[in-house]
């Protein structure tokens, strides 16, 4: 699926959600626990948001002033950050079990190196030192230079569109899974309540 598949597809899902949880006899249930009400109101907040400033990213320009290079490649980075423990949150608010799937673990790696916790990254055994190629930045990507403790050095080709592409399909997998949840406890509802 591609990126823009993807990012139609999440549109689709959360709309799916918030008719569920805006349909009178699932709202009245779940505002009864106000934090959890909230939990789920942010997260598919968030991930809507998160989704908007990620797509924008890939369909726009990229600037050539190397500050604002800068602050695109951060914002595009975090932005993958955040959606990330939104996903997580809204799947634990509808009482789900979630799983960071591996290549949403290597994102989050990518980002923490690059942007999180560049100047000195790790505790216990290994430290790494590391820095965004200023003249390796592009719309594309970028390379990471990583320096450890034990004087180790590699440098590590962060491909942004492929994260985002891999990204917006576990987005879409986990909402699937919660959209289905719903679903289910839909048919439920309805099977219970057909004689009535």
């Amino acid at each position: 699926m591609s990126i823009s598949e993807s990012y139609t597809k999440i549109g689709e899902l959360e709309s799916a959600v918030r008719d569920h949880i805006n349909t009178g006899r699932y709202q009245s249930d779940l505002i009864q626990n106000s934090q959890n009400w909230y939990q789920i109101c942010s997260s598919l907040d968030v991930i809507g948001d998160t989704s908007y400033a990620i797509q924008s990213y890939m369909d726009g320009g990229f600037p050539s002033d190397p500050g604002l290079q800068y602050i695109y490649t951060y914002g595009v980075l975090q932005a993958l950050f955040v959606q990330q423990d939104a996903i997580e949150n809204l799947t634990e608010a509808f009482d789900l079990q979630y799983s960071r799937p591996n290549s949403l673990t290597k994102i989050r790696q990518l980002r923490n190196a690059s942007i999180g916790h560049p100047t000195k990254q790790g505790r216990g055994k290994r430290t790494t030192f590391n820095f965004i190629s200023r003249m390796t930045m592009s719309k594309n990507g970028f390379d990471l230079l990583r320096h450890s403790d034990e004087k180790s050095y590699e440098m590590v080709s962060v491909d942004i569109p492929q994260i985002v592409e891999d990204q917006f399909e576990e987005i879409v997998i986990g909402y699937g899974t919660i959209v289905e949840k719903l679903r289910q406890s839909d048919k439920e509802h309805k099977d219970n309540y057909k004689d009535k």
